[in-house]
């Protein structure tokens, strides 16, 4: 801007000044409007003299007045495109209503629609001008003209579009959210249906925008809330199922269909935000929203009308497919229908004819006509980028239907499979994120809780086995998260093509990609883990172990952490019979001297919290059979580091959980060098088990109380005492869990041999309380603690009564307490005893 142009303006803006100032309001309109008009191609007027006119222009405007001016004012405030600030938020606000108050429905429309331009560009903050000023848009919302009604409900959407949370004022929200409920229905009953169309894509669309920051308005007004959406998008439907397959050459039809498509997609957005913030009150609204009778899936105008299933099949837009295909999903897994009591469900058939039908009935049917319409879309519809999405439908339905309770779905789910095996056959001419939702899906129903046909199995192994084969390298989940699945329960299959599948799987470990090891690792952890003989199985087959060894523990000396979990993962699945009778000494020797070095290696600390865990849970498992004097040095004090408060809670329970059972296995009276080795580190031992029973983790504190017996041990007399004052605090009184219960009586008959005339009362004391537990498991560990001849001799007070326990239970007739007494009687502890 030059000076001379520049110092005309300023000199304009002066006259205008003085016109305010002699109460000339249109004078002063009208040479806004010269200035505005004659700045021709040069930049926006001074903003700062612009926005400092506004107040005294709000004072003076009256009816009759110039709109078109402040038209003018507006559309140059967006062509500047500058943030507003507070003050300039609330003199445009002010500017706006006060036009509003005095002009009709034509000069209302000179203002709305800059206003909204404003609010939308330069961020007007709304909330921050005065409460009338959204009372004075509520009548222009139920204004029976279409433009009014349509530019006032656009004004209002963009408030919310550029507001942020902290912003809103939770009771204007619901009073737009009430106003909007009111005023959709009227827009519906609108003769022209280009303007109908329109009007209700921005009402649905303010809708959206309302319930985004008014949840608790939302719960409020659940049920209006889904009535409303249900109508609207019954209303976009018609529209959508009956346009042609491609959009026409001619634009208003373009845009008519264009409107109802956004309508549904609208509409489906909402349901979906109500469905996740409002589940408990959203599930009764189930029953207007997808179909309950199986044999009104096909229709296109079923028995009560069309539902979010309706759509998946009927529409010809992938757009509205794929947002109803999200919806259904996002029900399923948010609201879903097992509010009612599922076990009463039988498989017989709900008759439609009955007076009466039950909720669980209603549930079942529901069920039953998801299954049938979904695998009716999966087998009639087009694969587009919308399959993706009904896939993941799939994955939720299978995931959380109660097929144990269902029995006759199983049949649809063996269809599902059927199906999915047929779109992997053709997987090669599919996109990245179709082959991986593929996966995922075919995983889901792989695992759901059914016997499969072996035929069904064995086609889809051969599929996956190819896959496998091919020089495509798939990200999880691939054909090993599939057989992941499978292995659960069809591992006789497996079993069978157990050749080709060592040979794949000795491909995949020795992988240079890291993905393709660690899935690899993650199907022979689920096979380990099928049951308790699947590591005897698996070493019995031809190259089982050299499978679990050799190409197993290669994957350790990965730098991935995640590879190097699942390796140790591995591990912890050996059990005592195969350590002792099936694993070569040779195999036992290398594995303890990669835990070994593992666990008592400088390095160990430098791992992460997840790598730790692993290898403490497979040191946990071997130990048992094996405990060497080195674990004992370096080792424990490194699992001793991971119990420390400040580690993340897993691992802590993992550590504890090795800790006590080291400490169970050192006392055997033929581990007395481990002993001897374990009492080296009293120090640190005493610190852990004090800090364990001082947690309020539940596995923490009973890990802890079944750690507290090596206390016995103790050279230094003061640190047995503190351990056993710690158990004494645990009363039944204080603890009620009967695990807890049990540890603590077993515990504390360790401690009532030793030379304390205070705490031994305290401890007998506690155990008969133990006694009149309700849990027989801990009234039988209690008397087996006090069943101990020094004790009657020592503190013949206790005598009789003693006597009176000992006699009630072994006169007892229950033979659940009799096998208790045997359970609980260990070995080393009546040798203790008579050492004692």
């Amino acid at each position: 801007m030059n000076s001379k142009y520049k110092k005309g303006i300023y000199d304009r803006f002066d006259r205008i000044e003085s016109f305010l100032v002699g109460r000339d309001i249109d004078s002063a309109l009208n040479g806004i409007q010269d200035i505005i008009a004659q700045k021709g191609s040069r930049s926006c007027i001074p903003q700062a003299r612009l926005h400092a006119l506004i107040p005294s222009i709000c004072d003076q405007i009256k009816a009759g007045v110039n709109t078109s001016a402040v038209k003018l004012i507006l559309n140059d405030i967006v062509a500047a495109d500058k943030p507003l600030t507070l003050i300039e938020s609330c003199n445009i606000s002010t500017l706006f209503q006060r036009c509003v108050d005095v002009c009709d429905e034509k000069s209302y429309m000179d203002v709305i629609t800059p206003f909204a331009s404003v609010i939308m560009l330069c961020g007007v903050n709304i909330f921050s001008a005065i409460d009338s000023l959204r009372t004075v848009l509520f009548p222009f919302v139920k204004s029976h003209n279409a433009l009014v009604q349509n530019a006032t409900i656009n004004a209002i959407a963009c408030m919310y579009a550029t507001q942020r949370p902290k912003d809103i004022n939770e009771r204007f929200a619901e009073k737009e959210l009430h106003l909007l409920l009111s005023v959709v229905p009227t827009i519906v009953n609108y003769s022209e249906r280009d303007t109908r169309l329109l009007n209700l894509k921005v009402s649905i669309e303010c809708l959206y925008n309302v319930m985004s920051y008014s949840t608790f308005s939302v719960q409020r007004s659940v049920t209006s809330v889904l009535f409303l959406l249900r109508n609207t998008l019954l209303l976009g439907l018609s529209q959508d199922v009956n346009s042609p397959g491609h959009f026409s050459d001619i634009s208003d039809t373009e845009m008519r269909f264009s409107n109802s498509t956004e309508i549904i997609v609208l509409s489906l957005k909402c349901i979906k935000f109500v469905a996740k913030y409002s589940p408990s009150l959203f599930s009764p609204s189930w029953s207007a929203l997808v179909p309950s009778l199986s044999e009104s899936v096909g229709m296109k105008y079923p028995f009560g009308g069309p539902t979010i299933l309706t759509l998946i099949q009927f529409s010809k837009h992938a757009k509205v497919r794929q947002a109803a295909s999200d919806t259904l999903c996002s029900m399923i897994d948010g609201s879903p229908v097992p509010i009612i009591n599922l076990n009463s469900l039988s498989s017989r058939r709900v008759h439609s004819s009955a007076a009466f039908t039950s909720s669980s009935f209603r549930a079942s049917a529901v069920f039953e006509a998801l299954h049938v319409g979904v695998l009716q879309c999966l087998s009639d519809l087009p694969v587009d980028f919308a399959t993706v999405n009904l896939l993941k439908v799939i994955s939720c339905l299978t995931s959380r239907t109660p097929y144990a309770s269902l029995p006759r779905l199983r049949q649809h789910v063996s269809a599902f499979l059927s199906r999915l095996i047929t779109f992997m056959r053709s997987m090669s001419r599919f996109w990245l994120t179709m082959r991986h939702e593929l996966f995922a899906c075919i995983a889901c129903v792989a695992g759901a809780p059914i016997e499969y046909d072996r035929h069904l199995i064995d086609e889809l192994l051969e599929v996956l086995m190819d896959d496998c084969k091919s020089p495509i390298i798939r990200s999880p989940p691939n054909s090993f998260t599939v057989m992941s699945k499978i292995v659960r329960r069809h591992s006789p299959i497996l079993t069978s093509r157990w050749l080709e599948l060592r040979n794949l799987v000795k491909i995949a470990l020795n992988s240079s990609i890291d993905h393709v090891r660690i899935s690899a690792l993650v199907f022979l952890e689920e096979w380990l883990d099928v049951s308790q003989n699947a590591l005897h199985t698996f070493l019995a087959l031809d190259g089982g172990e050299e499978l679990l060894l050799e190409h197993s523990l290669l994957c350790w000396a990965a730098p991935s952490v995640s590879l190097r979990m699942r390796s140790m993962v591995i591990l912890s699945h050996i059990s005592h019979h195969s350590w002792n009778n099936e694993l070569t000494s040779e195999a036992r020797d290398r594995i303890w001297d990669v835990l070994l070095n593992t666990i008592c290696g400088a390095e160990f600390t430098e791992f992460t919290s997840n790598v730790k865990t692993s290898v403490i849970r497979a040191v946990d498992a071997i130990s048992l059979y094996n405990l060497e004097v080195f674990l004992l040095n370096d080792g424990l004090r490194n699992i001793l580091l991971c119990c420390n408060p400040c580690e993340p809670q897993s691992l802590r329970i993992r550590s504890y959980r090795a800790f006590s059972n080291i400490i169970n296995e050192a006392l055997k009276p033929t581990c007395c060098s481990a002993l001897r080795q374990l009492l080296l580190n009293q120090d640190h031992i005493r610190r852990c088990i004090l800090d364990a029973l001082c947690s309020s983790n539940l596995s923490i504190l009973i890990d802890g109380v079944r750690s507290s017996i090596i206390a016995n041990h103790f050279e230094n007399f003061d640190h047995t005492r503190q351990i056993v004052r710690a158990l004494l605090e645990k009363s039944p009184s204080v603890i009620t869990n009967p695990k807890l219960q049990w540890n603590l009586c077993r515990s504390l008959g360790y401690f009532l041999g030793i030379n304390e005339s205070i705490l031994v009362p305290a401890i007998i004391d506690v155990l008969l309380a133990c006694c009149s537990s309700n849990n027989d498991k801990v009234k039988v560990s209690a008397i087996t603690a006090l069943n101990q001849p020094v004790l009657a001799a020592a503190y013949p007070q206790y005598s009789h009564i003693l006597a009176d326990l000992l006699s009630s239970t072994l006169t007892s007739t229950s033979a659940k307490i009799s096998a208790l007494m045997q359970e609980s009687r260990s070995p080393h502890l009546d040798e203790g005893d008579s050492e004692r």
